[in-house]
């Protein structure tokens, strides 16, 4: 079994994205899952969401629902949920997205059971020290396992164009339950930005491996 969840739905991103890009009501509000102790991480967040040329706020949860929130804030069609689960991206729709293992997590274990190599390690040719950018993040499931194929001195960057999706791959959980993914998690800085301005911000020859996955944009 997988303490973190490791479902994955390939057409879930994709619709995530579409309702994003035909939002209305673009407020980003920002709040703390039903727990203590996330409120300085929320306001921090909102602050970068505006800074990123996003309206946001952040927004006191005081026990209510997120059904309740939309109510009180009906200039937003999104919520941003801070906590020890990490972001949760909600739409006024009730679509929801999260980070989570998906494929990565089951390709990691197979690479150390004995499974034989990655596809995607062996066609990059990966080595430990590398420095490896992945342009289209995602739910980081590359990244983790290229963070593995690195190594502790490898170098693991995931771009995201995305606000939204950046607060969600950027905001990784406090604990998965699975030590192996906490290590590979932390081995991977998120940047935001488009790809192009990213690349042009980074010094020559700073990069062994840039990838692009299906997703990508042309």
């Amino acid at each position: 079994s997988y303490p973190w969840d490791i479902r994955s739905d390939p057409d879930k991103q994709p619709s995530v994205l579409c309702a994003i890009t035909l939002m209305e009501r673009r407020r980003v509000l920002v709040t703390t899952a039903s727990e203590i102790g996330y409120s300085r991480q929320a306001m921090a967040l909102a602050s970068g969401m505006r800074d990123a040329g996003e309206d946001a706020v952040f927004v006191s949860r005081d026990g209510r629902s997120l059904a309740k929130l939309f109510e009180a804030h009906t200039n937003s069609d999104c919520v941003l949920v801070v906590g020890s689960a990490g972001t949760l991206l909600r739409l006024r729709s009730g679509m929801e997205h999260k980070l989570h293992g998906g494929m990565g997590v089951l390709r990691l274990r197979g690479m150390l059971s004995g499974g034989g190599p990655d596809n995607l390690i062996q066609a990059c040719g990966l080595r430990p020290g590398d420095t490896f950018v992945d342009a289209t993040a995602g739910q980081l499931q590359d990244a983790i396992v290229a963070a593995h194929a690195v190594g502790p001195d490898g170098r693991v960057l995931g771009i995201e164009a995305s606000p939204l999706l950046h607060a969600v791959s950027s905001g990784r959980p406090a604990a998965t339950g699975d030590r192996l993914v906490d290590e590979m998690l932390c081995r991977v800085e998120v940047l935001l930005g488009d790809h192009l301005a990213v690349f042009a911000a980074m010094p020559d020859a700073s990069a062994d491996v840039v990838y692009f996955d299906p997703m990508a944009r042309a």
